[in-house]
Order: structure tokens, then C-alpha cells, then sequence
């Protein structure tokens, strides 16, 4: 019996490394996912030995990834020992390492997926999905086999043409607002104003006037050289290396750091590749700061905003020392210059902090929802899957990884600093090593997945979980 849905193959300069994608369902495999007792990787190392005789008999096999969902589980060597009676010579140059598909490959759908997530764990399209798979819409379920196709080309990107003005941009999966004024280097406020926006949701699809930036860059050739990049609120290794097309280790060796842990505003060093630099985004006009004697719709808005975050009582339309001192007080607690006034860099901050409190205070809505092992939907969750599920569902980008690895990232502070929506971890199987995760929601509470009561809103003080709290992290 196999314990694999499918797999993928990364050929390499002295042979292949196979990618296993584990069946989700196999419960019995961790308490806690990813969290793998030496038995059952025992068990899981056997059947990837037999699946890879039975799949790939004449190739040269030299490592072998288990992987559940997007997150690797286990890694392990096994040097071509007895897979290679006919190795295949150099099938592909030499000059880099490839990922490649020998055919399609066939993928059954499990709690969470969505098309689009899945054509960025196979490194293709939705629409190749689609095509592929015969499907009409963008609608699949649990437990359906689609075909993944070949590695897509990537399509150049066609030089930007200069922009003196507004410019539109369309709405694709998976964006927000927040992650949309990034890229743009504008601010949620902005674009809600430019588009008479009276909330944060939007839909794919959708038109959005990007207000008034200057020319663009012209798209830059090939470089090896390494580039500079300051952490914004939201940021994360994990997905800087995304970003920039790089791994996480690269960049911890390239800035020298021990661990996961960046701050904002750091400038880190992204090393060097051989693959076109992105044109980058049209570069907006820094707004003028809102300080005191500013008066109009901006500051309102700027006082509803921080009144939402409790650094505030009532909006007047005037920036008074009042409003400044609230101003400072966010900057100090979120790891900025304490100005008291507000620049494009604290409005970005702001906007975070607001969808961070918006899912403190939507995670209450899955309260009862089942524990479920490896879940990340609304089926059921883990407390690593729950956190996933809330913070993309949000427009934040969250990897589906463990409690553990996800005490490594974000911004390490003290309980007396938390604020909705950050994270807090415990130590619960074992002292010291991170077994549970949940959301802080406010009034000393956080939430999350218990095998006991499924999503549960506890207070830090309770007599169980006190014992095994160990820190938070703002991310």
C-alpha cells in the first residue's frame, strides 16, 4: 500500500531527486502535523522506497522529499542504491539544476486546495489546470483526480510602457488590498480613496485605480549582482525568498543571520541569481506626511482607524497633540521611527494592523469547527492550518507549515506587547519545543484548534494553557 497521491522529479547534475506527495487523510502518521515519531518515518520511508521501484526503475534516485500539502515533512538520502539498472546520461545540460515533469501528473484534491494554490505548488497556471482537466469553472472538490500539466513557459514580460498618471490594475487571485498598495508602494487609504472604495473587499477581476505614480524603470537585463530590499509590515523570509526567487537559507547566509526572526524597515541583501530581475513596480510619490495642524477626510480617517485599534478615543477632522501622541504610541509598540506624524511607511503599518485585528476578530466565526489533523479549511483545522487559513483568507500571505516553524518568523515580543492578531505559541507535548499556535484576539484571549473543543477562545491565564506558554511573535 502507497502512501503517496502523486509526485514530481527534480533532475540534478548526478541524478534525480523525487518530490512524494503524502496522502493528507493518513492521520495516524503525527499528532501534530509535521511532527513525525522515528516509527512512522520509518513506515513512510519504506513505501517511498517501494513507490519509487515501482514508479521509476530505471532512474537514478538520489533523494527523496516527502512533502503534505506545501510543507516538507521529511528529507532523507538514498544515493541510486538498487533504482538505477539503466541510469538515463545527462538527460537534461548540465549548466543548472531543472525541475521537470516527465508527463502530467495526477493530483487528488484535499481539504484547503483551491486552484489557485495549487498551480503554485506545481508551478503552473489555473488555466493549465483548467485546460488540462477539462473544467469549466474554477470550482473542484475534496477528493477529485485532476491533471497537473508540464512545467509552463514563462512568458517575458513585456516592457512597461511610461506612466506620468493614474494607472489601473486588475485584481487577481489572491490579493488584497494590503498586498496590492505594497507592490505599488502606495497605501490601502490610497487606493480606496482613488476608487470610492467604502471597505476592504475586492474580487477578482475587478479595475483598480493605482493613484498618480512617475515614469517607470525600463526593465532591467539579466544581472548577477545581489540587490538590497527594506522589510516591509507583513514580511516574512519565507516569503521574500518567494519574492525574489531564492531560498531561505540563501538569504539568512547572504545578511549573516542565525535565525528567522527580521524587523521592519531592515535592509536585507538578496543574493544574486541568474534570472531577470522583475521590472519593478512604478515607483509612487511619497504623499505628504499627516502631522499636526492637518485637518480634513485624511485625518478622520486616520482617527477612525486608530479609535479600531484602541489607540484613540473619538474623530474631530483636526490632528491635534492628541491624535500625534496616539500616533507615537503605534510607532513605538510596532518598531518605528516615532515621529508622530504619519508617512506612507506608518499608514502601511496601520493598514496591517487592521487586518490583523479583522481576523482576530473573524476567527470567532469557526468557533466549534472540528479538530482535524493536517486540516486547513473549515472542515476542520489544526492549529498551524487555522492560522494558515485565517491570515490568507485575509490577504496575507501565511505558509502552511508547523506551530514550530512558525514561531521562527515575525517579530518577537513580550505578552504585555500583543496586540490582535498576533501569534502565541506553547510548548505543550514538550518544555521548550513549540507544539501549539494560536491567534491573540484581545482582553488577555487568544483563539485556536484544540482537540478537545475544536476552535476555541481561551484566556492566556487559564490553568492549563499558562503552564506551557512560552512567547508571541508579531508578524
Amino acid at each position: 500500500m502507497h502512501y503517496f497521491i502523486g509526485h514530481r522529479i527534480v533532475n540534478g547534475k548526478d541524478g534525480f531527486t523525487v518530490i512524494l506527495y503524502l496522502d493528507e487523510h493518513r492521520s495516524e502518521f503525527a499528532t501534530e502535523l509535521g511532527d513525525l515519531q522515528n516509527e512512522q518515518k520509518d513506515t513512510i520511508h519504506k513505501s517511498a522506497l517501494e513507490y519509487i521501484k515501482e514508479k521509476f526503475p530505471k532512474f537514478k534516485v538520489n533523494v527523496v522529499k516527502v512533502v503534505l500539502g506545501s510543507m516538507l515533512l521529511s528529507s532523507f538520502p538514498i544515493g541510486g542504491i538498487g533504482l538505477a539498472a539503466e541510469p538515463i546520461q545527462n538527460p537534461v545540460p548540465e549548466k543548472a539544476t531543472q525541475t521537470m515533469t516527465i508527463s502530467n501528473t495526477s493530483y487528488t484534491v484535499v481539504s484547503g486546495d483551491t486552484l489557485y494554490l495549487i498551480a503554485r505548488r506545481f508551478n503552473t497556471t489555473v488555466s493549465a489546470i483548467k485546460q488540462a482537466s477539462n473544467l469549466t469553472g474554477d470550482t473542484i472538490y475534496v477528493g477529485q483526480k485532476l491533471t497537473i500539466p508540464g512545467a509552463a513557459t514563462t512568458t517575458p514580460a513585456p516592457a512597461p510602457a511610461p506612466i506620468t498618471q493614474n494607472t489601473t490594475y486588475k485584481v487577481v487571485a489572491g490579493d488584497s488590498l494590503y498586498k496590492i498598495a505594497l507592490q505599488f508602494k502606495t497605501t490601502v487609504s490610497a487606493i480606496k480613496q482613488a476608487n470610492n472604495l467604502t471597505a476592504d473587499t475586492i474580487y477578482v477581476g475587478q479595475a483598480l485605480t493605482i493613484p498618480g505614480t512617475t515614469t517607470t524603470t525600463p526593465a532591467p537585463a539579466p544581472t548577477t549582482q545581489n540587490t538590497t530590499y527594506k522589510v516591509v509590515a507583513g514580511d516574512s523570509l519565507y516569503n521574500i525568498s518567494r519574492q525574489f526567487n531564492t531560498t531561505i537559507d540563501a538569504l539568512k547566509q547572504a545578511n549573516n543571520l542565525t535565525g528567522d526572526a527580521i524587523y521592519i524597515g531592515q535592509t536585507l541583501t538578496i543574493p544574486g541569481t541568474t534570472t531577470t530581475t522583475p521590472t519593478p513596480p512604478p515607483v509612487q510619490q511619497e504623499q505628504p506626511a499627516l502631522s499636526i495642524g492637518a485637518q480634513g477626510p485624511a485625518v478622520e480617517n486616520l482617527q477612525r482607524n486608530l479609535q479600531n485599534l484602541g489607540f484613540i478615543s473619538g474623530v474631530t477632522g483636526m490632528f491635534d497633540n492628541n491624535t500625534a501622541e496616539a500616533v507615537r504610541a503605534f510607532q513605538g509598540l510596532y518598531g518605528l521611527p516615532i515621529t508622530g506624524a504619519v508617512d506612507n511607511t506608518t499608514q502601511s503599518v496601520i493598514d496591517h494592523a487592521l487586518i490583523k485585528k479583522a481576523i482576530a476578530t473573524d476567527a470567532a466565526k469557526y468557533t466549534g469547527t472540528p479538530y482535524v489533523w493536517g486540516g486547513a479549511s473549515p472542515s476542520g483545522f489544526d492549529c498551524s492550518g487555522f492560522v494558515h487559513y485565517m491570515f490568507n483568507s485575509h490577504g496575507l500571505d501565511m505558509p502552511r507549515t508547523t506551530s514550530r516553524d512558525l514561531y521562527k518568523m515575525g517579530t518577537p515580543i513580550s505578552r504585555d506587547q500583543l496586540q490582535p492578531g498576533d501569534l502565541v505559541f506553547f510548548a505543550v507535548n514538550e518544555p521548550g519545543v513549540i507544539s501549539h499556535v494560536g491567534i491573540y484576539v484581545g482582553n488577555n484571549q487568544f483563539i485556536s484548534a484544540t482537540t478537545s473543543k475544536g476552535i476555541w477562545t481561551t484566556s492566556l491565564d487559564n490553568t492549563f494553557w499558562a503552564q506551557y506558554y512560552v512567547g508571541a511573535q508579531q508578524v
